[in-house]
């Protein structure tokens, strides 16, 4: 469904309607991102699925063994006599299929001429050091801004930044 759908995006001709199409592509995109990766404990991060997780098998966060992954989501063979009154069973995997796996991880990827529209949003030298001003709904956001104009943070430690590089110098 997702590459007809994207076969059907090079398609549309009408500006808005190709324009709309890309805003749910992107919030589609963004949705797949958050379910295909795992929270971390801290709520900061996010990391990939385990390898494990594509085999199907319940115990994928515990299996450690990409093998035994293999064998648990593999194809179970049932063998079984054929007669007129029942239904031969079918085997059942529930490994993920590889070119779905591959369709969907190549659609969250961005494409290489995304035009992103935050690059177009270049208030960081309006907003200067305006915050002190400030008492509304902006103040804490206009605060993040002007620290974090001048301060990065690199594994605990707070390092001075100027114009968004590191001083030469500094530990």
């Amino acid at each position: 469904m997702l590459l007809q759908t994207l076969e059907f995006r090079d398609k549309i001709q009408t500006i808005d309607i190709k324009n709309a199409y890309e805003l749910v592509e992107e919030s589609t995109r963004n949705e797949l991102y958050t379910i295909l990766t795992i929270q971390q404990e801290d709520g900061a991060r996010r990391e990939a699925l385990p390898p494990q997780f594509f085999y199907g098998i319940d115990d994928w966060e515990t299996e450690e063994s990409l093998d035994e992954a293999a064998k648990k989501g593999g194809s179970n063979i049932v063998v079984s006599s054929v007669s007129i009154d029942k239904n031969t069973k079918e085997p059942s995997s529930r490994l993920l299929s590889k070119h779905s796996v591959i369709a969907i991880y190549n659609f969250l990827e961005y494409p290489k001429n995304y035009d992103d529209p935050l690059d177009k949003v270049d208030q960081i030298e309006s907003w200067g050091e305006s915050w002190s001003t400030t008492h509304g709904i902006d103040q804490g956001a206009r605060r993040y801004v002007s620290h974090a104009s001048k301060n990065l943070a690199i594994d605990g430690n707070l390092v001075k930044t100027d114009n968004n590089q590191i001083n030469e110098g500094q530990d």
